[in-house]
């Protein structure tokens, strides 16, 4: 209350946002400002905060998780972002970024494999975006004559291995595909076939490449995103008697280059 006796209208104003942001199970009529109001108008505060919260499931499934969208549906995707911001309401100074803890949230829930599936494509979707929203890169492009030695990965470059057993790549492939339509059975199981990470970089100010790691090669990209050189992350694979390892390597090594993730110093 200020001197005149009336509320104050700053306070006014925090205390409606502190209970706007909630997200909580409370009853209106515990909302700070709900004595302020007339009896009959007190439900609106609930409505507002619901509102709230559709706005921001709304707002982040459309644009950060669309590609999740795409594999588990608009209807799933609300129902996890609700539960995950009721519990979390968001309090951070960027929307996306109220959602890092969001994978961690998922893999809590239960270890099925379409829920693992689920936290790491939303692990995947949030790395895009902080990729894409960030630093240009600025590094010394791959000179082809270059020796491997001097060969390093863009410092922009991210590796998720999976954390259940399904295809990162064939999944990200699906999800940002032109059918808005979800998998199909067959489609599954290519995703549930094999255990297969993906590596993101930013290769240039309008550009990111998301690339399948093979299993053979995790332990050689590992190295890659530790720091290593080119040469001596081959050092590194863990089975060089694999019988297709130097085509997989090659091909690997082909593509990452032909897509701008390579520099030399």
């Amino acid at each position: 209350m200020n001197s005149a006796g009336r509320p104050d209208f700053l306070s006014y104003q925090q205390d409606f946002i502190t209970w706007l942001t909630a997200l909580d199970e409370r009853n209106a009529w515990d909302c700070a400002v709900a004595a302020l109001l007339k009896d009959d108008c007190v439900y609106r505060l609930s409505a507002y905060q619901g509102s709230y919260l559709g706005r921001v499931t709304k707002n982040l499934s459309e644009t950060l998780f669309e590609p999740c969208e795409k594999i588990f549906g608009k209807d799933e995707v609300f129902r996890v972002l609700a539960s995950f911001f009721k519990l979390h309401p968001p309090s951070t100074d960027s929307l996306t970024d109220a959602a890092l803890a969001l994978p961690s949230f998922i893999r809590a829930q239960q270890v099925r494999p379409e829920v693992l599936l689920f936290a790491d494509l939303v692990e995947v979707s949030l790395i895009r975006w902080r990729l894409l929203t960030g630093d240009d890169p600025s590094e010394k492009r791959l000179d082809v004559a270059a020796p491997l030695s001097n060969v390093f990965l863009l410092s922009t470059a991210h590796y998720i291995h999976p954390t259940g057993h399904h295809d990162l790549g064939r999944t990200w492939q699906v999800s940002t595909g032109a059918e808005a339509m979800l998998p199909n059975a067959d489609v599954w199981q290519e995703i549930l076939a094999e255990k297969v990470g993906v590596i993101l970089a930013k290769t240039s100010p309008t550009m990111l490449s998301v690339v399948s790691v093979p299993p053979a090669l995790v332990s050689f990209v590992t190295a890659l995103i530790e720091g290593h050189s080119v040469e001596d992350a081959i050092e590194a694979l863990d089975d060089k008697q694999y019988s297709s390892l130097p085509f997989l390597l090659n091909e690997f090594l082909s593509k990452i280059a032909s897509l701008g993730m390579l520099k030399d110093t």
